[in-house]
């Protein structure tokens, strides 16, 4: 995929989708149904890295990142570690927190964990972009309005885009099939990306932060 080089070029795809974006406020965004499309569409490829320092991202949890996420940043960065993850910090520990606990909270086990943040990771590298650096991606996860994934203010919202995302994984992977089989992809027909083997990539990884995260939170569950 072509990557936007300049801000008047990603202002120029925005505009493109002015409708959706008008559509839907931060504040309704964690409320509103992530069925805007029944089935929706290719997401963004992954933010290079030499792009992730010129877009405008938010903090994924209200206040920003806390000291509990900042202290398990500093255990954890030296065992996170692949092509995207060059160890860990505060702000992307609390994005892969909200992550897991919108999973815990949909009452699905830790491998739905697993396979959003692996995603995320190989999307976004746990940043919640507000401006797009391909066509109209944003998000966690990269999801394009414009594909179906949600107006720019829902897909802003990590716990929209998660639900987002588990909602495209159960209608393609009914029955809880997306419980066995290969997790980059599984990421893959969810994602429909234009990398099919970066998600892959990034499993063990993700494997280190979400069973941190997942033995915090007191949810045994698997």
């Amino acid at each position: 995929m072509r990557y936007v080089s300049s801000i008047g070029a990603t202002l120029g795809a925005a505009l493109t989708i002015g409708v959706l974006a008008f559509a839907a406020s931060p504040a309704l965004a964690a409320t509103a149904s992530v069925q805007v499309n029944a089935s929706p569409g290719a997401a963004g490829a992954g933010v290079p890295a030499a792009m992730q320092p010129l877009l405008a991202s938010r903090d994924c949890a209200s206040g920003g990142p806390t000291a509990a996420d900042a202290a398990l940043a500093s255990q954890l960065s030296s065992r996170v570690h692949s092509d995207r993850m060059d160890g860990v910090n505060a702000g992307q520990i609390s994005c892969a927190r909200v992550i897991t606990e919108t999973v815990s909270g949909d009452g699905l086990p830790s491998r739905a964990a697993l396979l959003a943040v692996m995603t995320a990771m190989a999307e976004s590298t746990l940043h919640d972009y507000t401006e797009s650096g391909d066509h109209d991606s944003l998000g966690l996860y990269q999801q394009r309005p414009s594909s179906g994934w949600g107006t720019p203010s829902q897909i802003e919202d990590p716990v929209y885009a998660t639900n987002a995302f588990l909602s495209a994984m159960k209608r393609k992977f009914p029955d809880n099939t997306w419980m066995t089989g290969d997790p980059g992809a599984i990421c893959q027909k969810v994602q429909v990306s234009a990398a099919p083997d970066e998600y892959d990539r990034q499993e063990a990884a993700a494997e280190v932060v979400v069973d941190a995260l997942w033995n915090n939170s007191g949810d045994g569950s698997e």
